[in-house]
């Protein structure tokens, strides 16, 4: 209880001193500067002194003062102009009264009037102008102040000038060299520099020699020498390696040389021959030449094997050989594969190959076992091993324990290991029952077991009845017998399942079954066929074989759908079909194009693919009408068109006029217009004589006709007896004559009078040639008389002048129309003479040798076609062509041709008929899901609906009474197969651990004496009886009376305390046992009993048990004492501290002088003051860049 309220406590007082933590200002928060402040502390140690009490030397403990030192640590505080805000815990700038908005310290939102501080200039420039006066949306600088940016400008004193960090700094007009301009006109020097004669000149503490101080400490040679330490510099000669240097360029040549040519050579007696005098009388041979005595050199060639130095590296090969590289290399006439060419026509092996013929060799591996050679010593491991250690080693998936990787994915266990699994051995040791091999024949000895003639030999406290000692203190029945209790066995029987084992080995069959074979076979009335008889009247499948009834099973087969299972795992494909990768495939004795034979003759079309015929299925394309459809999706335009979003648009040449562009340069007539050539088309009108047809059924009359009754007629007035013809003219019938505007009949020979006619032509229209005629007509009726010729007396004449008209050449006048028509000499019958000899056959006829004739096409053309010419088809209106000679009507949105037909166009729908745009309707025996027409079932659990009621059940699945029901390898005894290779036991049994397809009975009562025959029934063994109180415990009867005693569960008899067996009856035990009973013992000796009385003693409560209690109490209420104080103190510093800060704060806003800060408001100055400086940053008001501020504060003892 102590304990846990200590821990609450101290838990208390972490999460107190953490929220105090928490709510000091963050280092990097606006506004926050950084203080440092020191603290002393004063340690102490405590030793363990000693000295002389009396006689005695006593110990006690000192404690001493140590040295006392300073720590150091950083407050967080408010920076200068910054105030402390304690609702937020944070830092707030301070700018002027009259600021609206401060964004930082002397920085308001709005433009500062410097007239008027504490009051905002109107903002009329984008930004505003600090130091600056705002005109013209730009900022204009102040009197005296420097431009800095666009808004900034900046006022420093006479003699300093703006920097690129708006800091004012000194100027000087004479650059400070080695030194600062640390005032106007102001130059202080350097560190390292002194000034001499106005002048910052570098000073040297050791004297320079032959240089010259230019840096502090820093010597610079002059012109000529050369450096050899940091003050010492020597002359520099040139060429002067043999001689002495004694000023710049002055050498003085040492003996036996002489100068030539400003250096010192060597002097050579006798001349050198391809050699180099290098020193006085030595010959140096010359590049290329090595030394053949004192004086002369001969060439040398690096690569000359095989042939002679001519000169420096010019070797001039033998015979056979030929210069590559710089070498004479040996000539092959067969290349040298794998080799190399060391002799003429001789190939040597590369290091790592062996030879195969005179020219190729092939590469060495070592260790190339299970993979193959590539390169030397380079071995290219085969599929299953990988490289270990330069070996093609096998890999195993799962580590090999206690085994080697032998093949891939194959572990083979070690010497002295037997195997577990696929990857696990373990050791294998002779002799280690009751022990734990812990390497091969390496055998330890379980707890309670000892060593004895090499094995583990249990040790047991009683003697083993009928048994042998197996684990400490427990025994295992000898052969032939099972446990009764802890030291006493029973016999037992092999083979005695189903059966009562009355003996050792001699087993007595239960009900229903008979011993065969020195086993108890369950007996079956009826003959098992392709089972075996596991229980009485119970038959169990064969393995490979299922159950069809009680006593039938039938074969059983992986993937025979489509055939007739004959034996386990042998299929006999049904007609229709053959065996192809241990299936039954349907065949199709034609081959299925873009499709797949699904059952025999019967082809099913590949996704995105639509039937033609039983075995042929052409690919489907949206907006293919012009176009050949190659693949799912994929459309071939046909020559002449092009695609063009996402459809074939026919490409014509010339325009269509009066037509639609249907193919490449095919232009097809629009409806109600009739073609005149390959371009252009003409409107039809059914009656358009005297007219001109200017659009399909509409006729635009002829001068001189009007529209009546659909046709255009002529209009007369007293035309009877003639025909009113075009021009309004009647033109009088035969026997008629127009006389006076009216047409009379004409007079006979003796009834009209002389006629004299005077005629005139001219050209008229219509291809007539209008005819004027002058006629002087002498009436009968006004002859007066007769001459003697017998001609009329004229007695009054009259002139009729008569205009006629008649047609030009090549034309002929017809009555019926009354006009001029074009004469064709062959008739045109069934055509219209459209000019003189151009015949017009009518449609369907054509022109064949001046005849209108029917045309005739062989093939013939299809109904969305006319044969217009002779093997000629033209498509009719409202269809287009395909593939160039196929036409096809133009199908509405939603449909296409198929392949001229219009068939409603669906993306999906096989096994279905696509009724309407995108509704696809399935076939009998399918159903749509998610647009997919799929095939029914009745019950296809376990399996895939293959087709209509066709259901292809999955592995470890079988067909049965028309579902699919699993598969046990075995049949399920009492109970019932589940799952694959899993039984589901029936009611009142469990699954046996030793056979998981054998269901036992389970008895909620242990059974004794007896074993568990059926659900909660035990059956006794043989000479066994039954306890009338407890059914499932089975008793043997003694031989005996067993007085003073009981007779155990096996027939024996076990004496009561303090009786001894003798001669199968129980005697008291007379053995005196005085000498071997304690005090207040029960027994002793052999179980006799021992008189004693037994006293027993209240527990006394000690003074000691009561002082430990109270100390427990005394001590936990000290520690509650001592945490409940701990608490008071934290509390009360803290909100002491937080007092101090705000009285702080108060005394920091009220005397700003105490700290020194630059601003970062321009048209503030810095202000410094002596004192310790710690470096802190604040955010800068220029949007362009940030500048870094520094701050300086006074160090302090005491913290806030």
């Amino acid at each position: 209880m102590t304990f846990r309220v200590f821990i609450v406590f101290c838990g208390f007082i972490i999460v107190l001193c953490f929220v105090n933590e928490s709510n000091a200002l963050k280092e990097n928060d606006r506004g926050v500067c950084v203080i440092r402040k020191s603290t002393t502390q004063r340690r102490s140690r405590t030793y363990t002194a000693s000295r002389w009490c009396g006689g005695r030397r006593c110990y006690f403990k000192k404690t001493k003062l140590m040295k006392p030192t300073i720590k150091w640590t950083n407050q967080t505080v408010c920076c200068l102009d910054w105030i402390y805000n304690v609702k937020r815990d944070s830092c707030d700038p301070v700018c002027s009264a009259g600021c609206p908005t401060c964004d930082t310290p002397g920085t308001c939102s709005c433009t500062i009037n410097p007239e008027h501080l504490g009051q905002c200039f109107p903002k009329t420039c984008d930004r505003p102008c600090i130091g600056s006066i705002c005109k013209n949306n730009s900022c204009e600088c102040l009197p005296k102040h420097q431009k800095y940016n666009s808004t900034h400008c900046v006022l420093c004193d006479a003699g300093f000038t703006l920097d690129s960090q708006m800091v004012c700094k000194p100027l000087c007009e004479i650059e400070c060299v080695n030194a600062t301009c640390t005032a106007p006109n102001t130059c202080s020097c350097h560190q390292g520099y002194h000034n001499k004669n106005g002048t910052c000149e570098p000073a040297c503490s050791k004297k320079c020699i032959n240089s010259a101080c230019v840096a502090p400490n820093k010597c610079d040679c002059l012109d000529g020498y050369i450096r050899v330490n940091s003050t010492y510099c020597r002359p520099e000669c040139a060429g002067c390696s043999n001689g002495v240097c004694v000023a710049p360029n002055n050498c003085l040549c040492k003996e036996g040389y002489s100068r030539v040519s400003g250096k010192c050579q060597p002097v050579c007696p006798t001349a050198c021959q391809n050699a180099t005098c290098v020193s006085p009388n030595k010959c140096d041979c010359l590049n290329g030449y090595i030394p053949l005595n004192s004086t002369h050199c001969q060439p040398e060639c690096t690569k000359c094997t095989n042939g002679v130095c001519v000169a420096p590296n010019n070797c001039s090969c033998n015979e056979g050989f030929s210069l590559v590289s710089g070498e004479c290399k040996p000539v092959c006439s067969s290349t040298c594969s794998n080799a190399t060419c060391v002799a003429p026509d001789t190939c040597a092996c590369l290091n790592g190959y062996t030879r195969i013929n005179s020219t190729h060799c092939r590469p060495e591996c070592r260790n190339c076992h299970n993979g193959v050679c590539v390169a030397p010593n380079n071995c290219f491991c085969n599929e299953g091993f990988s490289k270990v250690s330069g070996e093609c080693k096998p890999v195993c998936s799962s580590m090999c324990s206690n085994a080697t990787c032998v093949a891939p994915d194959t572990c083979a266990c070690l010497n002295g290991y037997t195997r577990i699994n696929s990857s696990h051995c373990r050791p294998e040791c002779r002799h280690c029952l009751n022990g734990v091999c812990v390497a091969p024949n390496r055998c330890s000895c379980n707890e309670g077991f000892s060593r004895v003639s090499d094995e583990c030999k249990p040790v047991c406290s009683s003697m083993c009845i009928n048994a042998t000692c197996v684990a400490p203190d427990k025994c295992a029945c000898l052969n032939g017998y099972t446990r009764i209790n802890s030291t006493h066995c029973r016999p037992e029987c092999r083979n005695c399942l189903n059966g009562f084992c009355v003996a050792p080995n001699n087993c007595s069959c239960n009900e229903g079954f008979s011993r065969v074979s020195g086993e108890c076979k369950p007996v079956c009335s009826s003959t098992c066929i392709n089972a075996t008889c596991v229980a009485p009247d119970t038959c169990t499948c064969l393995n490979g074989y299922t159950r069809i009834n009680s006593t039938h099973c039938r074969p059983e087969c992986r993937n025979c759908l489509n055939g007739v299972c004959v034996a386990p795992n042998n299929c006999s494909c049904n007609e229709g079909f053959s065996r192809v990768s241990d299936e039954c495939k349907p065949v199709c004795s034609s081959m299925c194009s873009n499709a797949t034979c699904v059952a025999p003759d019967k082809c099913a079309c590949l996704n995105g693919y639509t039937r033609i015929n039983s075995t042929h299925c052409r690919p489907e394309c949206r907006n293919c009408l012009s176009g050949i459809c190659v693949a799912p999706n994929k459309c071939s335009c046909n020559e002449g068109f092009s695609r063009v979003n996402d459809d074939c648009k026919s490409v014509c040449s010339s325009t269509c006029i009066n037509a639609t562009c249907v193919a490449l340069d095919t232009c097809a007539c629009l409806n109600g217009y009739t073609r005149i050539n390959s371009t252009h088309c003409r409107p039809e009108c059914t009656k358009c004589t005297n007219g001109v047809c200017v659009a399909p059924g509409k006729c635009s009359c002829n001068d001189g006709f009007s529209l009546i009754d659909g046709e255009c007629r002529s209009v007369c007035r007293n035309c009877e007896n003639g025909v009113c013809s075009k021009g309004n003219v009647c033109l009088c019938n035969e026997s008629f004559e127009m006389h006076n505007g009216t047409c009379r009949r004409k007079c006979g020979h003796h009834d009209c009078g002389q006629e004299n006619t005077v005629s005139g032509d001219h050209l008229g229209k219509n291809n007539t040639v209008i005819r004027q005629r002058t006629r002087l007509v002498y009436n009968k009726k006004r002859c007066r008389g007769k001459t003697n010729s017998g001609s009329c007396v004229i007695t009054e004449s009259y002139v009729s002048i008569e205009k006629s008209q008649s047609c030009k050449t090549g034309w002929i006048y017809e009555a019926k129309t009354d006009s001029c028509v074009p004469k064709c000499t062959s008739g045109c019958v069934n055509g219209t003479c459209e000019a003189p000899e151009v015949c017009t056959c009518l449609e369907p006829l054509v022109l064949r040798r001046g005849h209108c004739v029917e045309p005739t096409c062989s093939p013939a053309c299809d109904s969305y076609s006319s044969c217009t010419d002779f093997n000629v088809c033209t498509c009719v209106n409202n269809t287009i062509a395909l593939n160039g000679s196929q036409c096809a009507p133009v199908c509405p949105d939603g449909y296409y041709n198929d392949p001229v037909e219009c068939s409603p166009r669906c993306e999906r729908c096989v096994n279905g008929t696509c009724t309407e745009p995108g509704l696809c309707t399935c076939d009998p025996g399918y159903k749509n899901i998610d647009d997919v027409c799929v095939p029914k079932c009745l019950d296809c659990r376990n399996g895939e609906c293959v087709a209509p009621n066709d259901c292809l059940c999955h592995d470890n699945y079988a067909m049965s009474n028309g579902t699919c029901a699993p598969v046990c390898r075995r049949a399920c005894t009492n109970g019932a197969c589940s799952e694959p290779d899993k039984c589901t036991c029936d009611d009142g049994y469990r699954l046996s651990p030793e056979d998981p397809f054998v269901c036992l009975p389970v008895c909620s009562e242990r059974c004794v004496n007896s074993h568990c025959s059926s659900p909660n029934t035990c059956t006794c063994f043989k000479d066994y009886e039954r306890n009338d109180t407890n059914s499932n415990v089975c008793y043997k009867k003694c031989d005996g009376a067993c007085e003073n005693g009981r007779c155990s569960l096996d027939g024996a008899c076990e004496c009561d305390s303090g009786y001894i067996l003798s001669n199968g009856t129980c005697i008291r035990n007379n053995t005196a046992c005085s000498a071997n009973c304690s005090a207040g013992g029960e027994e002793c000796g052999l179980g006799s009993g021992c008189p004693s009385e037994q006293t027993h003693f209240p527990a006394e409560v000690t003074s000691a048990g009561l002082a430990g209690l109270q100390i427990s109490w005394l001590l936990g209420g000290a520690v509650g004492l001592l945490l409940l104080t701990l608490l008071l103190v934290v509390i009360h510093r803290t909100w002491r501290r937080r007092l101090e800060l705000e009285k702080k704060i108060k005394e920091d806003q009220a005397s700003p002088g105490n700290y020194s800060v630059m601003c970062s408001n321009p048209n503030r100055l810095l202000q410094t003051q002596p004192g310790d400086v710690t470096r802190g940053y604040s955010d800068d008001l220029l949007p362009t860049d940030e500048t870094e501020l520094t701050y300086e504060v006074p160090l302090r003892d005491e913290s806030y």
